[in-house]
């Protein structure tokens, strides 16, 4: 509960009585209590005495200084206002202040034709005292609106330090208090006198003249209290994996039932004790659903704040603009291949035959891209001219667009406010735009008549949305400055929500729905140590079927696969503008499966939506209290291959890998990076093999024999290209841009551009697989066959045929191998000896550690709870 905070404010009087008002509004406004003697002559020396009393029993001392000193005081020589402001300091007491600008005070001049504005008898001193407030804590503000804003911002700093403040009796009862059972834990005061002991202890609410010890917290109450207070769960998953069937569970009252208790003499298996007690500790401690936050209603949010034509101006001038300087690339380079073919049909020789057929064949390609290209961008066109056409049918669009900006501004400005249930106007027009566990806020029903008209257009056109909001925000300096910005927007809605369950008393629990950039996870991690990022995936045979079952045909569900897991490798900027599934995917923190059908141990089947169920109530009931159960067999393997490919030295990609015989005990470990006795290529340099100053002898423990020949040309070819040329021209020679950075470099990549070639075996680094394959080797050997191989990004179609020549039995993998090892080597042969691929299912990474890790050892814990019982 927040204590109201006494605001002493001091100034000269005549000159800033619109001010002052202001500053009290604002005060008021923050949910405080202004304080002022200026209703007293001054020059009173009695009157001083008071002053200092109220500034000793104010919580913080405030001071307005304009274009006046102020009446001085006989004894000091200095103005009453600056012996209050020095008394303030020298009491160490919490301070800040605004000070009216030139400008400000020559209108304020102008505006009431005096020059009582101004200081004339003593300038100096006003100079001395104004250079005095400037060396503190102060604000220098242009008018009464930026002078509340300061107010208020520095008020909310000062709250952050835990001053004593008041509270009102009538709000005692939200406080913890144990009932006095002596005599001497009551205090009895007077209520019509100031007392500090009043605002450092809480009132009875029945007897508001008593003053009653608080009841003491369990050490438990106390260490688990924020994980129970405020969760946030960033769902995030392809079309058709069951994003909103999760989120419609969280945010129901039917996860689980409060009256029934699973029986662990039931149980058959240790996974299904551990599912009993958690379900059993979520049952009493499951306050209320989750409050639902739909990313697709935030996006049109966006749209509509600043009109919704407005908005697909700017997206329709986006497209044309992108695509067109993407072309214009593309016929630059398309150009310069014809002219480098032409050049080798001119020259009859073989080498230049072959690279002329190499030149034709990237023209060919390159031409297929501009197609591409042109076609990809009138799909975008029609999408916004179909919006365009069936904005007039919703009436409800004008009124939405203007309801829309006040919620946005609402939300961005005053987020922190909303704790005070009294703010009625803003809190009111924001449930009822998004909405409220009883009712659909207006956004769903907006958001619903354009899904029914955009019908099978309509995911497309919120990708389209989506990716232009995100490329819109990604480079702004200041993301909260950006017009349209779905991060900042959610995590302004985020705050909203927990603002107003804080003044209930009430626990938060969000669920979003859903993220589809890795940027966003980013942000929300950042942002909140409380923030999970769940991955939902599902066999892809039953993600089309859903798809299909909601009439959508085959070359929409191939769009939809394209947007959001795209084929081609994409550049790191595209990565964080444009949605990216696969990435999501990758840093997720719980990986949850959402098949139709879940077959158990004992080869029977499970419903799908039961196993779900299952596993939400696992992971929520961590969430509020860690280590309630050990991890799987699954999640601990798994997460010894994710802290194991931290040791890879590869540049690209790091992976780990984990063996285990059928029973999960571990035999042998890997990662990606070069043999034993060779440098990983994260620690070489390219600039220390092109430095000519350095000896050949010195550089061949860090670079291979090949390597340090190529800094010199091939005498019988002086024509060719180098290692060392195509190192230059991909780095350059400035070593200075990469800003101290050591400036590694895979020599696959760069070998290959000199060769012209696209061969995967010139890698130096052995694959995390293939290492811990060649692990067991090394170190005597010994049988894996029916084993389990564990990896953070499943095998290539290499280590995918090591692990079925092995006999290994099930592969667990996280992130999927672009390539065709699946559907090529381990869906081919005898059945009873293919390795059996399994989509991960668990908590890893940080994850793991925040779920599983004991805050304290469960002895003390339940030790602490019968202690407290026994001390009420």
């Amino acid at each position: 509960m927040d204590n109201k905070l006494q605001i002493f404010i001091s100034s000269t009087y005549t000159d800033l009585i619109e001010e002052r008002q202001a500053a009290v509004m604002a005060i008021l406004e923050a949910e405080h209590i202004p304080a002022g003697m200026e209703l007293f002559a001054a020059g009173d020396k009695s009157q001083l005495d008071s002053i200092k009393k109220w500034i000793d029993e104010s919580d913080v001392y405030m001071l307005i200084l304009g274009g006046r000193y102020g009446s001085i005081e006989p004894e000091s020589g200095l103005s009453y206002t600056e012996v209050e402001y020095r008394y303030a300091v020298e009491k160490k007491k919490p301070l800040f202040a605004v000070i009216l600008n030139e400008k400000w005070l020559e209108e304020k001049s102008k505006a009431t034709d005096t020059k009582d504005i101004y200081e004339f008898e003593n300038q100096v001193k006003y100079k001395d005292f104004q250079k005095l407030v400037n060396s503190k804590l102060c604000a220098i503000c242009k008018d009464k609106s930026q002078l509340q804003k300061e107010i208020i911002k520095s008020l909310n700093k000062q709250k952050e330090k835990s001053l004593t403040g008041w509270i009102k009796a009538s709000d005692i009862h939200k406080m913890n208090i144990s009932i006095a059972s002596e005599e001497k834990d009551i205090v009895i005061i007077d209520p019509t006198e100031k007392n500090e002991t009043i605002k450092s202890l809480p009132v009875s609410k029945n007897e508001p003249h008593v003053i009653q010890t608080p009841k003491k917290n369990s050490v438990i109450d106390v260490l688990f209290q924020k994980n129970k207070e405020f969760i946030i769960i960033g769902l995030t998953g392809r079309t058709g994996s069951g994003c909103s069937t999760i989120a419609n569970l969280l945010s129901s009252d039917n996860l689980v039932n409060k009256d029934k208790r699973e029986e662990l003499l039931k149980t058959k298996s240790n996974e299904e004790r551990k599912y009993s007690i958690c379900y059993n500790y979520l049952a009493k401690n499951w306050e209320m659903p989750a409050i639902l936050v739909k990313i697709t209603h935030l996006i049109l949010l966006l749209c509509l704040k600043d009109g919704f034509n407005n908005f697909l101006n700017q997206i329709r001038n986006w497209v044309t603009n992108s695509y067109n300087i993407q072309k214009h690339q593309m016929e630059t380079e398309l150009t310069e291949l014809k002219r480098k073919k032409q050049d080798a049909d001119k020259k009859d020789d073989k080498d230049n035959m072959e690279k002329s057929i190499e030149l034709g064949q990237e023209i060919v390609v390159k031409e297929e891209l501009l197609k591409k290209n042109e076609k990809s961008k009138n799909t975008r066109i029609r999408i916004i001219e179909n919006v365009e056409k069936i904005l007039p049918e919703i009436k409800i669009i004008r009124d939405m667009e203007r309801n829309a900006d006040f919620v946005y501004e609402s939300l961005r400005n005053k987020s922190q406010s909303y704790r005070n249930r009294n703010i009625t106007i803003e809190r009111d027009a924001i449930s009822n735009f998004l909405g409220t566990k009883e009712n659909k806020g207006e956004i769903e029903d907006c958001y619903s008549q354009l899904k029914n008209k955009l019908d099978k257009s309509f995911v497309s056109t919120f990708q389209l949305f989506g990716n232009y909001i995100r490329y819109s925000t990604f480079f702004e300096r200041n993301e909260d400055e950006s017009p349209y910005s779905i991060t900042s927007l959610l995590h302004h809605v985020i705050q909203y929500y927990r603002n107003i369950n804080t003044d209930e008393d009430k626990s938060t629990l969000i669920v979003i729905d859903s993220l589809r950039n890795p940027y966003e996870i980013f942000y929300l991690r950042k942002k909140y140590s409380s923030f999970y990022a769940m991955a939902v995936s599902a066999r892809d045979d039953n993600r089309r079927n859903r798809l299909i079952d909601k009439n959508y045909d085959k070359k929409t569900i191939e769009e939809f696969n394209e947007t959001e897991f795209p084929s081609q490798k994409v550049s790191l900027r595209d990565k964080f503008i444009y949605q990216n599934i696969n990435e999501c995917a990758e840093i997720s923190d719980i990986h949850i499966i959402n098949n139709d059908k879940k077959v158990n141990e004992d080869g029977n089947e499970t419903n799908g939506l039961d196993y779900l169920q299952k596993q939400l109530i696992r992971y929520v009931s961590l969430m509020k209290h860690p280590a309630l159960v050990i991890p799987t067999h699954e999640e601990r393997t798994m997460q010894i291959a994710f802290m194991a490919k931290s040791n890879s030295g590869c540049i690209s990609r790091q992976v780990g890998a984990v063996i285990t015989d059928k029973d999960f005990a571990i035999k042998t470990i890997g990662w990606n990076t070069a043999p034993e006795g060779q440098v990983p290529c994260l620690l070489r340099d390219c600039y220390t093999l092109l430095e000519t100053k350095n000896e050949k002898k010195d550089l061949k423990a860090l670079y291979s024999e090949y390597e340090v020949k190529q800094r010199e040309k091939n005498i019988d070819k002086p024509d060719e290209k180098t290692l060392c040329d195509c190192l230059t021209e991909k780095f350059g020679t400035d070593k200075s841009i990469f800003n101290g950075r050591n400036v590694s470099y895979c020599f696959k990549d760069v070998f290959n551009k000199q060769k012209g070639e696209k061969n995967q075996v010139h890698t130096r680094a052995l694959h995390a697989e293939e290492n811990a394959f060649l692990q067991i080797t090394k170190h005597g050997g010994q049988s894996i066959k029916g084993g389990k191989l564990f990896t953070t990004a499943s095998p290539c179609e290499l280590c995918a045929k090591k692990a079925y020549q092995l006999g290994i039995k099930e592969i667990y993998y996280i992130d999927l191998y672009p390539g065709i090892s699946q559907e090529h080597i381990l869906e081919s042969g005898k059945n009873e000896c293919r390795p059996k691929m399994i989509f991960f299912e668990g908590a890893i990474g940080r994850a793991y550690l925040q779920l599983y890790q004991p805050i304290i050892s469960y002895k003390d814990e339940i030790n602490d709870i019968l202690d407290s019982k026994k001390n009420e």
